[in-house]
């Protein structure tokens, strides 16, 4: 029994001096080998804000130092797994035996640079690891602007700082949407989104009150999310005022509206109604109810309402609409003049115009004769029209108004020489009774004038 126990303690023995042979003539063979990177040449790009790895794995280290270092400008950054510099951000962490990897923690873009992980033999071996650390666009809100006022007419510029590694692209875009959901247009800037051209400065040269809007500065460089700044514009004009009539009619006790448009650039500082020097408020007494609203048309626009709700004698008169902002005021004029007063006016007027018209002579209407027409046979009648034009000299026909009159043939349509020799031909054949058949017929007419001023109608037959 002794024997045996003996016999398995030289056993164990034997098996230990074995292993642990082993083991010397294996650190021996390591102490002979190099030590040997898993790799020459590593890049690592991180984020800003992010942790850096820069990772250093050494087979066959042995009795050898790892120190890590920064290339540019050279400073020893850690010896072993100790911190050399001052900078808590930095540190040394093994997962592994083998590995050597050397964190920054918050990265910054300043970190950007080869770092060098050397082991101290001789010659000395180093593992290049090059650090990228990519910044995201950024807009620097200080050295940026917020609100832009600008005169119309003028130029606006607008800046947009923004930074970012890569250099950031910014573009420019134009938010056209109004309060109503509405779409503004102008030849300057046009009803598409996209404005200018890409850069950190934007210039609007003429700008117009159609230009006034909310402008977008985006930057990315494809570093993470893009970034975006709104810039508003706004452009400054004097004010406009507008009404729909220069005269509005009304009777006593009726109700009125009156309205004038205010267009103008914001702040409006002054939208009144004048009359007599004295601005007119709203009053709801039992006496004198008045009411004035303010409504918003537009963008610019505004609609002073003044309402009359019940009129009076002293409400007629000229009523001035005023609107003034900080560059300047501006009025229109409405006079608001009693109704019935002027319709009263006009039928006195219409009832003299036509008692006027009936006592007026008219003048009588003379059918032109047949226009003379070249004839072949124009000699042998030329004895029958001239006993035709004696017997016809005065012909009856009738007026405008119906009324018979008599007058002689009109020969405007014939020549000077021809009405001239048709005249004195006439002349000499009518001789004296001519003249006396022309005052009884002008003593005629003027009497049946009288007898119709007087409202009378005579027969044809009088005549």
């Amino acid at each position: 029994m002794k024997r045996s126990k003996d016999f398995i303690l030289l056993v164990v023995a034997e098996i230990f001096v074995v292993l642990l042979t082993a083991d010397c003539l294996e650190m021996a063979m390591d102490r002979r080998k190099q030590p040997i990177f898993d790799a020459t040449i590593a890049n690592v790009t991180v984020t800003e804000g992010e942790i850096a790895i820069l990772p250093c794995r050494v087979k066959y280290l042995g009795r050898y130092d790892i120190i890590w270092s920064r290339e540019s400008p050279y400073v020893v950054l850690t010896h072993k797994d100790r911190r050399i510099i001052d900078d808590d951000r930095m540190s040394v962490e093994r997962p592994t035996t083998p590995a050597w990897n050397l964190h920054i923690r918050d990265a910054e873009h300043n970190d950007t640079n080869r770092y060098l992980c050397t082991i101290n033999t001789s010659p000395v071996m180093s593992k290049n690891v090059v650090l990228n650390v990519i910044v995201p666009p950024k807009i620097l809100i200080n050295s940026s602007m917020e609100n832009v006022e600008v005169l119309e007419g003028g130029s606006a510029n607008l800046f947009c700082n923004a930074v970012g590694k890569p250099e950031p692209r910014v573009e420019w875009h134009r938010l056209t949407v109004t309060d109503k959901g509405e779409q503004t247009q102008s030849k300057l800037c046009s009803n598409s989104n996209k404005v200018g051209s890409d850069g950190e400065v934007l210039v609007i040269h003429n700008i117009t009150r159609h230009c006034g809007d909310t402008y977008q500065c985006v930057a990315t460089n494809n570093r993470g999310d893009s970034v975006s700044k709104d810039i508003k514009v706004h452009v400054l004009f004097p004010p406009e005022v507008t009404v729909p009539s220069t005269r509005l009619g009304q009777e006593v006790g009726k109700e009125t509206v009156l309205d004038c448009n205010v267009t103008a650039s914001d702040p409006l500082r002054k939208a009144v109604w004048m009359k007599d020097g004295k601005e007119v408020k709203t009053s709801m007494g039992d006496e004198d109810k008045i009411r004035i609203d303010l409504y918003k048309e537009s963008k610019y626009t505004r609609i002073l309402s003044l309402r009359l709700m019940m009129i009076r004698k002293e409400h007629f008169g000229v009523y001035t609409c005023v609107g003034a902002n900080s560059l300047g005021e501006a009025m229109a004029n409405m006079t608001l003049y009693d109704y019935s007063l002027h319709r009263r006016n006009h039928m006195r007027t219409t009832t003299l115009s036509t008692t006027t018209q009936r006592g007026d002579s008219h003048p009588s209407f003379v059918y032109p004769p047949r226009r003379q027409h070249h004839h072949p046979n124009r000699d042998f009648h030329k004895e029958n029209r001239k006993s035709y034009n004696d017997r016809n000299r005065n012909h009856i026909v009738k007026d405008g108004r119906l009324r018979y009159k008599t007058g002689r043939p009109n020969y405007d349509h014939v020549s000077s020489d021809e009405r001239n020799s048709r005249t004195r031909e006439t002349s000499s054949k009518d001789g004296g009774s001519r003249k006396g058949v022309t005052v009884g017929l002008l003593a005629v007419q003027m009497a049946s004038a009288w007898l119709i001023s007087m409202g009378l109608r005579i027969p044809f037959s009088l005549l």
